[in-house]
């Protein structure tokens, strides 16, 4: 068995073939002449023929893209097709291509070459090659997933990534049938912008790990005399972390299927429901109590769990009743919003997230008919239903895609700007992360998350999968995509599509084999996750002070165990400040309250500023006006922790606390200006909110 290698770096080239690669023998092209047999799809540019001096070929097809067009696809170079194809038919692309006009930096450009229905667009291949200066050939062998007549099998090259000047020859679309495996035809191994070990990223994102994900961890013993204890043994377990990292799961088989529902519990402190909660399968359930009973059980094992998705708008997204109103402005717009109240309503309370909005840049029928500011109705209403839930967006090809997807970037930028504009109040970025090989450069990740940021809300990676038998590019790429986004402030969280073979959409992007053995990407995530981001165990002795300094911790959920003079009992706590957290536990009540600080540089999020609409319920709070402290008085409350946070007027938040307020309920301002001010009270289950001026 023979092998070729070429190193294709995906946002530059670090090496490239301007030599030949060896085409075994025995395929058939599957399109007649290129040069003699094409056409032009698309109005945004030119296609000529044009001699060139090569000693492989002499005649070139010119490809001028003048204006970008809305999609890549809508400028094309389509060949006629001699054959049709089967189903398992091993195939190999292979053409000569190179650069000669591009606003790209690097001075590269992007062609896709694609074989696909006719009719239905599906597509047993999509391979986008990135394509420099000097003539490079091209290869990339694949095995067909369906059937094409003749009639329906077109086989094409887009060009419409950017505007841009490509010049391609010698053409083929290779067809070995059943006679070669995709190991014996000749590949290019991919490398990607970044993946050096000494690439300047990796620096700055330890740097921003130490910053961001992690703080220093102080517990202070006293007794109710407020007296220090000392010589106690105290006992720091990392139990979770804060930042999500999750899959999405589906419902049934997670509470039918022991193994499943053991991996879950093991690998995420994050899911999502991949289709339980859309709209479309939604309305074909009597009921949907199956979907409570695994929210509660995943709750139970401190598993937050995201919402997927309360509107696509598509048609073939829609429940089918939909598209009977496709004239119906009126009607679109109050089932869509009849919709959410019906499904918010039903997880109000139990779910982290709402993807409010599914993939909006490319689907728009309701949008269409009502006008785009039914998009900001959509999350007011999703507000009004379940005022807890953060409200994201979510749409693909905006990091994926090796991020050169610009037009995409840009309508989703657009629509979050116009969405904020009519009042929608998104709180979360969901950028989904699918990736085949075609994976994105770790210096283009970071400058799209720095983008999306200025919007100051939170993002989440909410479909991470890479579709590729190629174990080294997914085991490096995740671990490098994984260590970039943990690293930014403004992400929250990441979430892969799937994990498992037997329940993926994608089965080679799994991370466990049917079997479930695990592959090298899923021992690679466990590594990360539960090892090089996570906190040793650590047992201290108190000292006279009754201090116990565990250092710079990951910041998650942690048991306290204390032993002293004979008491011996454990504490849940939350350990979430990045600068310091300052524990101090009562050893007779065995109560505890935190006060910890962030760094100056930590996002205070677009969410965290909504302080215009707070209200004021049994909450109350007093003296106010108030001068060095305030106390708090709330009947519900139970012997809970509860997190307290103070904000002002301009949306900043000045104070944030972990507190039992059946022991204390005591805040100290003597740090605070002096205004008008509104502190929320959270549980685990709800928020109360007040207001008071500091004198």
């Amino acid at each position: 068995m023979k092998k070729y290698f070429l190193l294709i770096n995906l946002i530059f080239f670090f090496s490239y073939s301007a030599f030949s690669i060896e085409i075994p023998p025995g395929g058939t092209n599957m399109i007649n002449d290129p040069i003699s047999n094409y056409s032009q799809i698309g109005s945004q540019g030119t296609v000529n023929i044009v001699n060139v001096e090569h000693t492989e070929f002499t005649k070139a097809i010119k490809v001028d893209v003048t204006s970008q067009p809305d999609n890549y696809w809508n400028f094309q170079v389509v060949f006629q097709t001699n054959m049709a194809l089967e189903i398992d038919d091993v195939c190999l692309v292979s053409l000569w291509a190179r650069t000669t006009k591009s606003n790209s930096e690097a001075g590269d450009g992007l062609l896709t070459a694609i074989i696909e229905h006719k009719d239905t667009y599906e597509k047993p291949l999509s391979h986008t090659f990135i394509v420099v200066g000097e003539w490079t050939h091209f290869v990339y062998a694949f095995k067909s997933s369906m059937n094409l007549t003749l009639d329906k099998h077109k086989a094409a090259l887009f060009f419409g990534h950017a505007v841009q000047t490509i010049e391609v020859a010698n053409i083929q679309f290779l067809n070995y049938k059943k006679t070669k495996t995709i190991d014996e035809l000749p590949a290019m191994a991919i490398t990607y912008a970044g993946m050096e070990l000494d690439a300047p990223w990796r620096v700055d994102a330890i740097e921003r790990i130490e910053k961001f994900r992690k703080g220093n961890v102080l517990v202070k013993l006293v007794d109710s005399n407020n007296n220090p204890v000392s010589n106690a043994n105290v006992t720091l377990e990392m139990k979770k972390h804060k930042f999500g990292f999750g899959s999405a799961i589906d419902g049934n088989i997670y509470l039918t299927n022991t193994t499943y529902r053991n991996h879950v519990h093991e690998l995420f402190n994050e899911v999502v429901f991949e289709n339980d909660l859309k709209w479309k399968p939604w309305v074909t359930r009597s009921s949907h109590s199956y979907i409570l009973t695994a929210i509660n059980n995943l709750n139970s094992f401190g598993i937050d769990v995201r919402g997927h998705n309360l509107i696509w708008p598509g048609w073939s997204y829609l429940p089918s009743f939909m598209e009977l109103y496709k004239n119906n402005a009126a009607r679109l717009r109050s089932e869509s919003l009849d919709h959410i109240e019906e499904t918010a309503g039903y997880t109000k309370g139990k779910l982290i997230d709402w993807d409010v909005i599914n993939e909006p840049y490319t689907n728009h029928v309701i949008q269409d008919v009502t006008g785009d500011e039914i998009m900001a109705d959509w999350f007011k209403k999703t507000k009004d239903v379940d005022p807890d839930v953060k409200r994201y967006i979510n749409d693909y090809s905006i990091i994926g895609n090796g991020g050169v997807d610009i037009n995409h970037q840009n309508g989703y930028f657009d629509i979050i700007e116009y969405i904020d504009e009519k009042g929608g109040e998104i709180d979360g970025i969901g950028l989904q992360g699918h990736f085949a090989e075609l994976v994105t450069g770790i210096p283009k990740v970071i400058e799209i998350l720095d983008r999306f940021a200025t919007f100051n809300k939170e993002i989440k990676i909410t479909e991470f999968d890479i579709n590729s038998t190629n174990d080294e590019l997914k085991v490096n790429y995740s671990r490098d995509f994984m260590t970039v986004l943990f690293s930014h402030p403004h992400v929250k969280g990441i979430l892969s599509w799937g994990f498992w073979e037997g329940r993926h959409w994608k089965p080679n992007a799994a991370i466990y084999n049917l079997d479930w053995t695990i592959r090298l990407q899923g021992e690679m995530y466990k590594n990360l996750v539960f090892d090089e981001w996570w906190t040793i165990t650590q047992n201290l002795t108190s000292n006279e002070q009754g201090n116990s300094n565990f250092g710079e911790c990951f910041l998650g959920s942690y048991e306290v165990n204390v032993v002293s003079n004979g008491t011996n009992f454990t504490k849940s706590i939350p350990i979430h400040f990045n600068l310091e957290n300052n524990i101090t536990i009562n050893v007779d009540d065995q109560t505890f309250t935190i006060e910890g600080a962030d760094h100056p540089e930590t996002p205070v999020f677009t969410s965290a500023k909504k302080v215009s609409e707070l209200k004021v319920e049994e909450l109350k709070i007093y003296p106010n006006p108030a001068t060095t402290y305030i106390n708090i008085d709330l009947q519900e409350i139970q012997n809970e922790d509860c997190q307290i946070q103070i904000i002002n007027v301009s949306g900043s938040c000045v104070h944030n606390q972990y507190i039992n307020l059946m022991a204390g309920n005591i805040i100290q301002l003597s740090n605070m200006e002096s205004g008008l001010y509104f502190l929320s009270v959270q549980n685990t289950r709800q928020k109360w909110t007040g207001r008071f001026i500091k004198k």
